[in-house]
């Protein structure tokens, strides 16, 4: 929830503006932006439909059942030195005991021990059973089982067809703590677990997880390690309403939380540690071989993922399921939010067909997501999404960078792929690509906003334009004696059924008064120029205000038509008002805000405050009148003005725009918020003085070519927050 305007105030180390402040000058109740909705709404239906995990249960203590426990002999192999020694084990094997506890009482408990305990097939959940582990209690699989560890009751697998939709499911299943490891001691050592199977004689369904949860509704994992296995930490598929809350991975050798298609509503968060691959991976469409089943991924909340050392990756994959006979499933990924995620190496969402049966199993037409969201992203190091599917919705904003990027530095690459896979390495007739290279997909409706960077006097916002990167395929003439073969696909950027709605607030200098109209012809201010540069690029907008042209004071000379015409054009609405100060702005704005539906506001008030209120209550209307519009559009991006000068000169204004650029505008760029600001005084200044012929009145309304220099500026400001034109492309 965004903070209150006290709360900003007394942030800003500013407690003495809030003398004065009244209730009047606070926006009733923040809107939540259109991210944290959707996550809010996901969650509170998830925690809603796992309630009966926080239910107390009477466990059944698995040791008082050690004597279904059965003595066995094995060997492990164990790195020692720079090779590795194998040693003979002789243990209890623990299934039996934890199925009789599980039977006694429904729920069973593990406490820690100074011995592991092993197990050689999988413990088998059943509709609202429970298992719980002390955190420290370690469980492993005995080499050689190659099956998953846990996993509920009933799998139904979809590799040959769609998962039926009228099969029951396993519901209310509850997994909590232990250190569980299938013992792949180190990079290369699997001690004969190589395949996560749901059990040791079906392997009629793949699976590929330590912990397995496959048609499944209502099910809860909470506070596991997976250490050392060389399977997903854990394999969600064809579930619903699911909470994974605390996986921490140990030294672990594939995925962390692997979720494939269909699923829907789950949570997924505090996942942290070392894996081999992706930490995360919401697959909708995915290798047959490993996944029992495929369909779309829907409504899904990734949060609090960390990561502290360089190559874990995050993956979406959506795509299309093509089965023998012929029949396509579409597996799509939509509505996910993937929020407070720390130090990931990159973010994949790009098609990447198996290499082995790459003819027969491949995505037509590639995959799409939609209403995908990622917000608050901290990076230690360079990272990039890196993106060649469908979009329509998709969302990069609140990130920060905890380092200096370079020039060529691009945090979000549009692009198709090409890479070659040699299955026999003479032999070119055989290699494969194993990505889609000539596959063409659409962007729409992608956004990329409120990226800071780590700079010498704090953080600095790093225009989005100089972030992106678009390149497109090409084939190579020179394949195969040099890879890859490349390709023909491209980007191809679609423009965004809704305009960019943009609200101009402020005072007469926003209507664009110039006080002479039959020398100086009117032209709208600043906003007649803005409208032509945002135009010139192609950029689909709307101004929209409460005011328009013959009711904000503005005098157009009789006989003359402004170039461009913004009333002909329906663009001349803003909410600017001759003669208004920030308190008259203050009592109108959460009003505008609410009844515009601005996409970005164009701030720049508080002139006519100069030598009539003092500089202190102005900062203080300032900055209420900026949380008011955090509040009601979370989406938006508000850019505030350092204000044009006055003719004669103003200490005040001096003042005000000082606190504008290094106090107000800083502090909410610290707190995540979509606040920037641009500099409007500067450019009215001529060898440090103020340049008189820059008014129209001699006082404080511009002329035109003053007006002119104020809508670039302001087409600066906002080019730096938004993306208002498709990047170029250059091929490979």
């Amino acid at each position: 929830m965004p903070m209150r305007v006290e709360q900003v105030l007394m942030g800003l180390g500013a407690a003495s503006l809030l003398a004065g402040l009244t209730s009047a000058s606070m926006a009733s109740e923040a809107t939540q932006s259109a991210a944290d909705e959707l996550a809010s709404r996901i969650a509170a239906r998830v925690e809603q439909a796992v309630t009966y995990a926080s239910v107390s249960a009477t466990y059944a203590t698995v040791t008082e059942f050690e004597s279904f426990a059965t003595n066995s002999t094995w060997k492990e192999v164990w790195p020692e030195g720079t090779g590795e020694v194998t040693r003979v084990v002789e243990a209890k094997l623990w299934n039996a005991a934890i199925q009789a506890a599980l039977d006694k009482t429904g729920a069973a408990y593990l406490p820690k021990r100074d011995r592991p305990y092993y197990i050689s097939d999988p413990i088998v959940l059943k509709s609202g059973q429970r298992l719980k582990a002390d955190r420290d209690a370690e469980i492993r699989l005995m080499p050689g089982s190659s099956v998953c560890m846990v996993r509920n009751e009933h799998i139904v697998g979809g590799n040959e067809k769609p998962v039926p939709t009228d099969v029951a499911s396993d519901t209310n299943i509850l997994i909590e703590g232990g250190v569980w490891t299938t013992l792949a001691t180190s990079p290369v050592q699997r001690n004969g677990n190589n395949l996560g199977w749901m059990s040791r004689q079906d392997h009629s369904i793949p699976t590929y997880g330590v912990i397995l949860l496959s048609n499944v509704r209502a099910a809860a994992v909470r506070n596991v390690t997976v250490k050392e296995s060389d399977y997903y930490a854990l394999q969600i598929a064809n579930c619903r309403d699911f909470l994974i809350d605390g996986v921490r991975l140990d030294n672990h050798r594939k995925d962390g939380v692997h979720i494939n298609g269909p699923s829907s509503y789950g949570v997924v968060r505090n996942v942290s540690g070392q894996p081999g691959d992706d930490i995360v991976a919401l697959n909708a469409w995915d290798w047959p071989a490993i996944n029992p089943c495929f369909g779309p991924i829907d409504n899904i909340l990734v949060e609090k993922v960390l990561f502290a050392a360089p190559g874990c990756e995050i993956r979406l994959l959506p795509g299309t399921k093509l089965y023998a006979d012929g029949t396509k499933l579409a597996c799509p990924i939509s509505d996910c939010v993937l929020h407070e995620i720390k130090n990931i190496g990159n973010f994949k969402i790009y098609d990447q067909p198996p290499a082995w049966s790459r003819e027969t199993d491949y995505c037509d037409p590639i995959g799409k997501v939609s209403n995908v969201y990622f917000k608050g992203l901290v990076f230690d190091r360079q990272a990039a999404f890196r993106i060649a599917v469908h979009v329509d919705g998709l969302s990069v904003e609140d990130v920060q960078l905890n380092f200096a990027p370079s020039p060529d530095y691009r945090l979000v690459e549009f692009g198709a792929l090409s890479g070659t896979a040699k299955r026999k390495p003479d032999d070119p007739s055989t290699w494969v690509d194993v990505y889609n290279p000539d596959a063409d997909f659409t962007v729409r409706r992608f956004r990329l906003s409120n990226v800071r960077a780590k700079a010498a006097n704090g953080w600095a916002r790093v225009p989005v334009t100089n972030l992106v990167r678009v390149t497109n395929q090409k084939l190579n003439p020179d394949y195969p004696k040099t890879t890859p073969r490349g390709g023909t696909g491209k980007a191809i950027f679609l423009p965004d059924a809704e305009p960019i709605r943009i609200m101009c607030v402020g005072d007469s200098i926003t209507a664009g008064f110039m006080d002479t109209p039959q020398e100086l012809p009117f032209q709208f201010g600043y906003r007649g120029k803005l409208y032509s540069l945002l135009s010139a690029m192609g950029c689909s907008f709307q101004f929209v205000g409460v005011s328009s042209n013959g009711t904000d004071g503005t005098r157009i000379a009789a006989g003359y038509t402004p170039n461009p015409d913004l009333r002909a054009l329906g663009q001349d609405r803003h909410c600017g008002f001759a003669g208004w100060r920030t308190a008259n702005a203050l009592a109108h704005i959460e009003e505008w805000v609410s009844s515009n539906r601005p996409d970005v506001v164009l701030l720049m008030v508080g002139i006519n405050d100069t030598w009539h209120v003092p500089v202190a209550a102005v900062s203080r209307n300032l900055a209420a009148i900026v949380q008011t519009i955090v509040e009601t559009a979370p989406d938006a991006d508000v850019i505030v003005a350092q204000t044009i000068p006055i003719a004669c000169g103003a200490d005040d204004l001096v003042q005000y725009n000082t606190f504008i650029r290094d106090i107000l505008v800083p502090f909410y760029v610290s707190q995540g918020m979509r606040v920037s600001t641009v500099d409007q005084y500067a450019p009215f200044l001529k060898d440090g003085k103020i340049d008189r012929s820059l008014y129209s009145n001699g006082s404080n309304h511009p002329s035109p070519s003053a007006y002119d220099r104020m809508a670039e500026i302001w087409f600066e400001g906002i080019q730096a927050v938004r993306l208002i034109q498709a990047p170029s492309a250059a091929p490979k």
